[in-house]
């Protein structure tokens, strides 16, 4: 039986990221701004080929797909779009605001006929040397189209997040979080979603 019962969990995504903090010493926290490409935790499970995929394994497979997604490594024998589905392009983002304890954080995606942005601003806690564990909100605004649902959301409404980021090597920086979408609410799409990503801090 494959490791799916756990998608919906928030101890999955905090396993999946314990990674990160195994070699923090000093309560720096994490410096700078960066954008990257997250991606759906279920995605990475359901195209897992170990039955529990260990931290190590789901940060490797959230690198190659953030790749793929924005077209820098091919992908074989891709599927092709449905109008149900919500293929395309996924961006998301932290602006550090010097002196502060808070950061303005948003996402975009770009979709066949759907788009989406969710702004927010988050209280960022350092708990290690290039590392954050971070909480806040926001709204998703949500333009479906001819599609059912986008990754921020299937309807406009408000956003709680919470998520851990960490500069992984020079400019690398993994995070990972989990949002309650209000606007997902009495529709066919779950209001939590769990994902990883991988950016570059400028």
């Amino acid at each position: 039986m494959r490791f799916n019962i756990w998608v919906t969990s928030l101890p999955m995504t905090t396993i999946a990221l314990l990674v990160l903090t195994t070699n923090a010493i000093a309560e720096t926290g994490l410096k700078g701004s960066y954008v990257g490409v997250p991606v759906d935790i279920k995605n990475l499970l359901n195209s897992s080929s170990t039955p529990v995929p260990t931290p190590d394994h789901l940060v490797n497979a959230a690198m190659n797909q953030a790749l793929k997604s924005t077209g820098i490594t091919p992908e074989f024998n891709p599927t092709p779009p449905t109008a149900t589905g919500s293929v395309g392009a996924q961006f998301q983002g932290r602006y550090d605001l010097p002196a502060s304890p808070l950061s303005v954080r948003g996402s975009v995606y770009l979709g066949d006929n759907a788009k989406a942005i969710m702004p927010m601003v988050t209280y960022d806690i350092p708990i290690g040397g290039s590392t954050n564990l971070y909480a806040g909100a926001g709204v998703a605004v949500v333009d479906t189209g001819t599609r059912k649902t986008t990754p921020l959301g299937t309807r406009t409404g408000v956003v709680v997040t919470t998520g851990l980021e960490s500069e992984i090597s020079k400019g690398i920086v993994l995070y990972g979080d989990a949002k309650w979408l209000s606007g997902n609410k009495g529709t066919d799409t779950p209001p939590l979603r769990y994902q990883l990503g991988v950016g570059y801090r400028f």
